[in-house]
């Protein structure tokens, strides 16, 4: 198996490493190792990790590195640690400023809302408002195309929005966020992409599923489906299937945030 580069992570962090003292003898000076360390912490439901994660995010002088740790950030970030992305956009660089708006809708929190919108007058036609309205949209139940949708439109369809939502409970696409919605959702694309001969349209969900279980999904955007790929998503489905999860909450790795 080729070993896992947390520079190119793909829809998950990899697999576990195999105890927790593996993960303290490899901890060094070296920024990718350090990142590795926190994210193995993670895996195993260390959630304290997260506060050196924030200070790792601050410190890193190498772009590519920072970005795989703000997106994991946003993975294990709780409702009151969307503060610290914020603050992250307040600094202005551009890579971070990308990076959280790009990752934003998978902190499943209704919080980063107002930082998205802040966003968009800050960078009005600019590459980075399309990724922004973008995030926006994967959050938000929209009705019309959010390209298209005004600002103001966009807050107030927010503002009702959220009137209806327990603000403590987690969100992805306008609903609570649970594993048994989205596994729904990945059946029926693979079978529809197997039967029409089309290619996967999916990536959020085979991600957030990867993410939220510890176990890599078998397809993601653009792959071909097969019979034997088909079956492959329907053990992998099986396989989380068995774990447990509540409507709303939050999870890596089989570990609900906390």
């Amino acid at each position: 198996m080729k070993e896992f580069d947390i520079l190119h992570p793909g829809p998950w962090f990899g697999p576990k490493t195999d105890s927790m003292d593996l993960i303290e003898k490899r901890s060094n000076e070296d920024a990718k190792t350090k990142l590795l360390e926190l994210c193995s912490r993670l895996k195993y439901g260390d959630f304290s990790a997260r506060s050196s994660l924030e200070g790792f995010i601050l410190t890193c002088s190498e772009p590519a590195i920072r970005r795989q740790a703000i997106r994991l950030y946003c993975y294990i970030a709780r409702h009151e640690d969307v503060d610290f992305l914020g603050n992250l956009l307040a600094r202005g660089d551009h890579d971070e400023v990308f990076s959280v708006a790009l990752y934003a809708p998978h902190t499943l929190s209704l919080q980063i809302v107002p930082y998205l919108f802040a966003l968009l007058e800050e960078y009005d036609g600019t590459s980075i408002e399309e990724t922004v309205l973008t995030s926006i949209g994967k959050i938000l139940p929209l009705k019309s195309d959010s390209e298209n949708a005004d600002i103001n439109e966009l807050s107030a369809s927010f503002t009702e929005f959220a009137k209806k939502c327990e603000l403590k409970k987690y969100y992805y696409s306008g609903i609570e966020a649970f594993a048994g919605t989205l596994t729904r959702t990945l059946i029926e694309a693979t079978a529809i992409a197997r039967q029409k001969k089309t290619s996967f349209p999916l990536a959020d969900i085979p991600t957030l599923l990867s993410m939220w279980s510890g176990v890599q999904c078998p397809v993601f955007y653009d792959d071909l489906i097969s019979d034997e790929k088909f079956e492959e998503v329907m053990s992998f489905v099986s396989q989380i299937s068995s774990m447990q999860w509540a409507h709303g909450e939050k999870y890596f790795y089989g570990y609900r945030i906390t």
